[in-house]
């Protein structure tokens, strides 16, 4: 049977009777986590949140609320995914320290990334390592060192996603190693197929309706990533 855990940042992780429930929800996401078991899901209530986080390896699906990710939950520290076949909704994920990847992928972790803005880290937006295999969707990779970093035996799919203003590039493929592979399709990527720094240890599927044009974001500055209506 599946659980459902909630938190709050007016909740708590005290022990209390029917602790984690959407009556009495846990205070830190990583509480939830440590409780959750496979195919558990875990919902955030909009506010702010400074912790780093691990998935544990567990099947877990971690949503936000709302439909617009930098108005509701914010996240900010370092997030590792060690295994498993979690999938994260609805998200704003920075690193505002710089002192780490926002997201980072491990070993054989099978990972599907929805509706997540990640932004605002000196190192990498994303980093996929070992065997991992990963699916975007929706995504905005914004203000990061490097937007995707790649260095997985398995794959990277990316679809309907905007990666700007990664600098100084928007996707890396570490330069040793076994190859690695990136497919990208329906996507807004600063730079188009340039700006993907192969290191001639890769391959990059450029699949269709891609674009290289400015998405203007009303106020990217002030954290603002809306679109522009035009």
């Amino acid at each position: 049977t599946i659980q459902n855990f909630y938190v709050s940042t007016s909740g708590s992780d005290s022990v209390v009777a029917n602790m984690g429930t959407e009556e009495n929800p846990f205070e830190t996401i990583q509480h939830a986590l440590n409780h959750a078991i496979y195919d558990d899901e875990v919902h955030i209530s909009a506010g702010t949140y400074n912790e780093s986080l691990n998935n544990w390896g567990k099947d877990i699906l971690i949503v936000g609320s709302g439909d617009h990710p930098e108005n509701d939950v914010n996240i900010d520290g370092f997030f590792e995914i060690t295994g498993g076949s979690p999938a994260l909704y609805d998200l704003h994920l920075t690193n505002n320290d710089g002192t780490n990847d926002v997201l980072q992928i491990n070993n054989d972790a099978v990972v599907t990334l929805y509706n997540l803005l990640i932004t605002d880290s000196e190192y990498s937006g994303v980093t996929i390592n070992n065997t991992a295999v990963v699916y975007m969707y929706n995504m905005t990779i914004y203000g990061n060192w490097t937007g995707v970093y790649e260095n997985t035996l398995g794959s990277v799919s990316v679809f309907n996603s905007i990666l700007w203003n990664n600098s100084p590039q928007e996707v890396y493929f570490f330069e040793s190693g076994d190859s690695n592979t990136i497919t990208i399709s329906y996507s807004d990527v600063a730079g188009g197929q340039d700006s993907i720094i192969t290191n001639d240890n890769g391959t990059v599927i450029w699949g269709d309706g891609n674009i290289d044009t400015d998405p203007l974001f009303i106020d990217p500055e002030n954290s603002d990533y809306h679109l522009t209506e035009n």
